[in-house]
């Protein structure tokens, strides 16, 4: 990294800025990814964690990934365990099945590997009407399609 580089990265990180740390880290060859990364844990926001997870050589997915677990929606859990390397799916479903949303447990089932289709199926029977009953039966490979069937006698 150029003095210049330096300077402007001891700039970025006084800002406090976490979308900048995180362009920083991304783009600059040489940048301190621990630091530049703890400032974007400190501001907690989800996108800025999600995408220094998925686009920094070296970021820490099981710190970033806390602060999705912490501050962010079942559908953000889903898109981390979907395109963050190394995360933690069964953690990321853990939180996925609390909320209780029979439509991410359904897109979750189907587009991440490792998926516990009985658990998720589990939400949509409870939760869901007739129409992701019916999608979690077609398209879940494993799905009981008998229960799911039986639950929403109209599909």
């Amino acid at each position: 990294m150029t003095e210049k580089q330096q300077k402007e990265q001891e700039a970025t990180l006084k800002s406090g800025d976490a979308f900048y740390c995180y362009l920083f880290a991304r783009d600059v060859e040489g940048a301190d990814i621990e630091r530049l990364q703890e400032v974007v844990l400190q501001k907690g926001d989800v996108a800025d964690c999600y995408s220094f997870a998925k686009e920094v050589k070296g970021a820490d997915i099981k710190k970033l990934q806390e602060v999705v677990l912490r501050h962010g929606t079942a559908f953000d859990c889903y898109l981390f365990a979907g395109n963050i390397e190394g995360a933690d799916i069964k953690r990321l479903q853990k939180a996925v099945i609390k909320n209780g949303s029979a439509w991410d447990c359904y897109l979750f089932a189907g587009n991440i590997e490792g998926a516990d289709i009985e658990k998720l199926q589990e939400v949509v029977l409870k939760s869901g009407g007739a129409e992701e009953c019916y999608l979690f039966a077609k398209d879940i490979e494993g799905a009981d399609k008998k229960s799911l069937m039986t639950k929403h006698k109209k599909i």
